[in-house]
């Protein structure tokens, strides 16, 4: 059941990682420099927290 659960979160994370990047990949005039170093840095943490949850999906799975 665990395990199933951070595997659950590692994907939402994922999907919200590849909707922010489509959103801003098809928003016109993306010209601030500000708003692609926040979106950047953003995805920079969704990808963190996948890695976080698979660390613990791991454990999990090593620990049953």
């Amino acid at each position: 059941m665990a395990l199933r659960n951070e595997l659950e979160a590692f994907g939402e994370t994922l999907n919200r990682t590849r909707d922010r990047a489509v959103e801003l990949e098809n928003r016109q005039g993306v010209r601030q420099q500000e708003d692609i170093h926040r979106a950047i840095v953003e995805i920079a943490r969704s990808v963190d927290s996948a890695r976080k949850a698979v660390d613990r999906a791991l454990k999990i799975a090593k620990n049953t």
